[in-house]
């Protein structure tokens, strides 16, 4: 192979590559990084965690209902099955591309995401929940269903799920509560299918802790009617072992006797996972509860104290009646959250832009604005500051000394004479007052107001001051 010398060294000429050393790399090194923090992969955690729950909720009742082991049924189970297990598969290849963010951005390298995975505990659960113990269907027959037990390790993935819907979705505190109720069906679901496990183990009709045997045809109810064979089906035994389930777990009481030792070891384990399961519901709703309603305990903390400040400063019924008027305003429209610390933990540049959606429909309204430079714009913006008004307050009076203009964010203000009987204009949202008097004082003495403005309804007002203007 001929060679060129630079520098003292020697560089080979590359090889054209052929066709088919192109598509191999082409394949085998897909530039596409995964965030995994975006929407594709949000999308496909949805996909793979109904795999999952296909799993979790099939593979217990089969191995416990020996309805769901019938002949006709094997096609349909093992199509779900292996669709189940191309998707687990799948799942696998799909985290080979994700890039883990470091400082915030996905890594552009994947062999430092992949290293992080293959050494994270997810990796060795994913491997596990795919190990091919199907193979074994040859000794045991396709039917036994506990062969895919190890399925179920993969549900972290469900979990991993719900956390990524708390930030997606502006509705958190629900799908919280939804998690918990997943959470607690499947343990339900669970000690049914075990419970029905153990009835076919003793045998249906064995003592009174197990079901009657209704394919014989001799079980009466309690009133001594016959019970229909058709009582035996597959819904009816579930729902019957569900409810069972519900009821130690709930309430520590089935009315039941037990009759052998197996019997009462499982009547133990149930009744301390319901000990268990309550006691997680109840502080899992309390801090669900706290966080719904955390702006409402602000809220009335603030009102009681406002109310027994005034009650000690003997304020005028008038006086006290336009304040609760205000907390009810706040209230009603505000949701009493002040936005400036709820907003203080973003740094500047994500405040500005919160601030340039927020703002965007009243500064399109306002004809002051719309030749400005974007970056002039955006240092106004930032300095914007809000002030709010209760019906019949003066936003300032004619003769005033002139050091801010107004914008109307929210409400209606009116233009009146000193004596407030004549309306000269009507002001809404988007209109800009007290801009000329502002203006003018950039350039000669300070100007004084040439009308005065009255707050008709709760109004939000954007101001800007003489110095922002000079800065």
């Amino acid at each position: 192979m001929p060679d060129n010398k630079v520098g003292g060294e020697t560089k080979l000429e590359e090889r054209p590559q052929s066709a088919l050393r192109r598509r191999l790399n082409y394949y085998f090194n897909w530039p596409v990084v995964i965030d995994p923090f975006g929407k594709p992969y949000y999308r496909w955690q949805i996909i793979i965690s109904t795999a999952v729950l296909y799993n979790v909720f099939c593979v217990p009742s089969r191995m416990a209902f020996e309805q769901l082991r019938e002949p006709h049924l094997d096609v349909m189970w093992l199509a779900l099955d292996y669709t189940s297990d191309g998707l687990y598969i799948f799942d696998i290849i799909w985290h080979l591309f994700i890039g883990i963010p470091r400082k915030g951005i996905p890594a552009a390298d994947l062999r430092v995401s992949r290293k992080q995975y293959y050494h994270g505990i997810s990796f060795k659960f994913d491997v596990f929940s795919i190990l091919p113990t199907d193979i074994l269907y040859w000794q045991w027959g396709i039917r036994m269903a506990a062969l895919r037990i190890n399925r179920l390790a993969r549900f972290h993935r469900v979990q991993e799920l719900f956390a990524r819907t708390h930030v997606h979705s502006n509705h958190g505190v629900y799908f919280r509560f939804l998690e918990v109720l997943l959470y607690s069906i499947i343990f339900v679901h669970f000690n049914g299918c075990l419970y029905y496990g153990l009835n076919i183990y003793n045998g249906l009709g064995y003592d009174e802790w197990t079901f009657p045997n209704y394919a014989t045809g001799n079980v009466t109810d309690h009133e001594g009617n016959a019970i229909s064979a058709e009582e035996g089906n597959f819904f009816n035994l579930y729902l019957r072992s569900f409810q069972w389930s519900l009821v130690v777990l709930a309430q520590d009481v089935d009315g039941l006797i037990y009759n052998n030792v197996v019997e009462c070891l499982l009547r133990i384990f149930v009744t301390i996972e319901g000990t268990f399961l309550m006691g997680a519901g109840i502080a899992i709703a309390e801090h669900l509860l706290a966080s719904k309603n955390r702006h409402l305990e602000a809220y009335q903390r603030r009102l009681d104290a406002v109310k027994q400040y005034m009650l000690m400063r003997q304020v005028d019924k008038s006086m006290q009646k336009r304040v609760l008027g205000w907390f009810n305003y706040v209230w009603e429209v505000k949701q009493f959250s002040d936005e400036q610390t709820d907003l203080e933990i973003l740094p500047p540049i994500l405040r500005l832009s919160i601030a340039k959606i927020s703002f965007q429909d009243t500064f399109q309204r306002v004809k002051l604005f719309r030749g400005c430079e974007p970056q002039a714009l955006e240092e106004l913006i930032m300095r914007l500051q809000l002030q709010f008004y209760c019906p019949g307050d003066l936003v300032f009076r004619k003769g005033d000394v002139a050091r801010e203009m107004y914008i109307v964010r929210s409400g209606l203000l009116q233009a009146v004479s000193e004596d407030g009987l004549d309306v000269y204009a009507t002001l809404s949202q988007g209109s800009v007052f007290g801009e000329v008097s502002l203006l003018s004082g950039l350039i000669k003495a300070d100007q004084k107001r040439t009308n005065t403005v009255r707050s008709q309804s709760y109004s939000e007002l954007f101001t800007l001051s003489k110095s922002d203007f000079q800065v």
